[in-house]
């Protein structure tokens, strides 16, 4: 018997989308819709088929009753009753909202409804978007984060931002991007600087990364983090409302403010953190939003750049002596 060679690193890849397929292919049911797309190029059509899951409570909860008990807990789970029902567990589940342990005057958070961040107006709106940056980024020296709902719309403001503040360095998130360049990002932020950087909402710099001390002192969420209504998130929305909820809500505006709460949440990661989070978008000051905003962040609604200039500086103006200049 000869030695077989390994696998190529795409053969495995294929193989473990494949046993992946079959997995789930056998938990397909009722809560679960079959997607087959067609794509013709100029000289091949390609066809793909996936299994969507529409509504994974059902299954979850098959899951937790083989438990004796089961504790869901996270820093985002609000609000509380949709992700108790998008996680299968009993309507009668005990719930607890704790406040955060941290000091809340150690951060300034504002809603910035003057400049409007939907599809159809971020053109228009992208000089005011990039003035805002640069305000909440010359409020105090160190690493910024801006996050934005697209690379094309991202892509966008970091090119204005640039062209506008060429002191400034800069840095965004590419399509693709693997964990060696991500690594090299948050390594460069371990560094004394005044850079502006640019990423996703919802992506991997929003989640997951802890950006203590000097690593991050701004934060600015760009839009609500609502999701393409793509055929999937209509079938998704749609499952919603035969359950007799409102298929909106629970397939777009609920996961969208999760996304933005991640964000936000970067910037303080322990009781010596201090920073500023400003959420842009007119819709954070509709009764829906203002509902999900956490008590303790004790959001401002400055009306103008000017009184977000006087909040800034009255803010970083209260700094303990330790806080870096």
């Amino acid at each position: 018997f000869g030695v077989v060679p390994p696998l190529p690193e795409e053969g495995v890849a294929l193989l473990r989308s494949l046993a992946r397929f079959a997995l789930i292919a056998e938990l397909l049911g009722d809560e679960h819709r079959v997607l087959l797309e067609v794509r013709s190029g100029k000289r091949r059509r390609e066809t793909s088929l996936r299994l969507v899951c529409l509504d994974a409570a059902e299954p979850l909860a098959r899951q937790l009753r083989l438990f004796g008990a089961s504790v869901a807990f996270s820093a985002t789970l609000s609000p509380l009753p949709f992700y108790r029902d998008a996680l299968g567990l009993p309507s009668a589940t005990p719930v607890l909202s704790l406040p955060s342990p941290f000091d809340a005057s150690r951060a300034l958070h504002c809603l910035v409804p003057w400049i409007d961040t939907r599809y159809r107006h971020r053109e228009a709106s992208l000089g005011a978007l990039v003035a805002l940056i640069r305000q909440v980024s010359d409020s105090r020296v160190g690493n910024h984060l801006v996050f934005l709902p697209s690379y094309a719309y991202l892509e966008r403001a970091h090119a204005a931002f640039s062209l506008a503040c060429p002191e400034r360095e800069t840095w965004c998130q590419r399509p693709g991007q693997d964990a060696l360049a991500r690594e090299r990002v948050l390594a460069r932020l371990d560094g004394h600087g005044h850079r502006v950087g640019f990423a996703i909402l919802g992506g991997v710099y929003g989640e997951g990364v802890d950006y203590a001390g000097d690593r991050l002192v701004g934060v600015v969420v760009v839009g609500t983090g609502l999701p393409g209504m793509t055929l999937e998130q209509e079938l998704v929305a749609a499952r919603h409302r035969e359950r007799g909820r409102d298929g909106f809500d629970f397939a777009a505006r609920y996961p969208g403010f999760t996304r933005v709460r991640q964000s936000a949440g970067r910037l303080i990661r322990g009781e010596g953190d201090r920073g500023v989070v400003a959420l842009v978008d007119p819709r954070f000051s509709e009764t829906f939003y203002r509902r999900l905003l956490p008590s303790y962040w004790e959001a401002r609604r400055p009306r103008d750049a000017d009184e977000l200039a006087e909040l800034l500086a009255r803010f970083w103006s209260t700094a303990v002596p330790d806080d870096r200049s």
